[in-house]
């Protein structure tokens, strides 16, 4: 996302990923604690991937497939 530009959007969703990821921990590891943590991490991550993913297909960035933008 930095290289085509979209600094906002990529911090946005980073902060949201970060927030996400703060609650996560704090419900998920003290119950389950290092697979509540590793879970934690893999759900922001997905977030974080999904969301970004999302993002640009919107934007008419492809990221998979015909990219008429390069």
């Amino acid at each position: 996302m930095l290289n085509f530009d979209r600094k906002k959007a990529f911090s946005k969703i980073l902060i949201a990923g970060s927030i996400i990821n703060l609650v996560l921990s704090f419900i998920l590891v003290p119950l389950y604690k290092h697979i509540g943590s590793a879970a934690s991490v893999l759900i922001t991550e997905t977030f974080i991937t999904v969301t970004m993913f999302i993002y640009l297909q919107k934007n008419g960035l492809k990221i998979i497939g015909e990219n008429k933008n390069v």
